[in-house]
């Protein structure tokens, strides 16, 4: 909570992720070791560009509670999302009959690219 209570703070600026890395990892009581998954549903990590990849806060609960209005949002911060990188913001989402793989099914397309499963918007800008 209070880690996620520091990067809430700071909700519109996107941060060099070595820097913001190595910041959280001195901020943690010694002996705690820090991972990008940790913050799975609170950050995104944008390494398109690999030489300077940034972290920005982009929390689950900020997002529509509707399905089609929250891939909307997704895909408009990000073209394409692997399953791991999409699922805590599905997740909520999900129920008995429409688990997280089945929401995606309906609501977005599939891509393969170099053999890495993706999920994009189900129609074209």
């Amino acid at each position: 909570r209070q880690r996620q209570m520091c990067i809430r703070d700071r909700t519109s600026a996107a941060y060099s992720l070595p820097e913001f890395s190595s910041m959280w990892a001195k901020t943690v009581p010694e002996g705690i070791t820090t991972c990008l998954s940790q913050l799975s549903g609170i950050c995104l990590v944008d390494d398109t560009k690999p030489e300077s990849p940034v972290i920005k806060h982009f929390p689950e609960s900020a997002l529509p509670e509707n399905v089609q209005e929250r891939l909307s949002v997704l895909f408009a911060a990000r073209e394409r999302w692997t399953l791991e990188d999409i699922s805590p913001y599905i997740k909520p989402l999900a129920t008995a009959k429409l688990n997280v793989n089945a929401l995606l099914t309906k609501f977005a397309r599939t891509l393969n690219i170099g053999g890495a499963k993706y999920f994009c918007a189900k129609h074209g800008k």
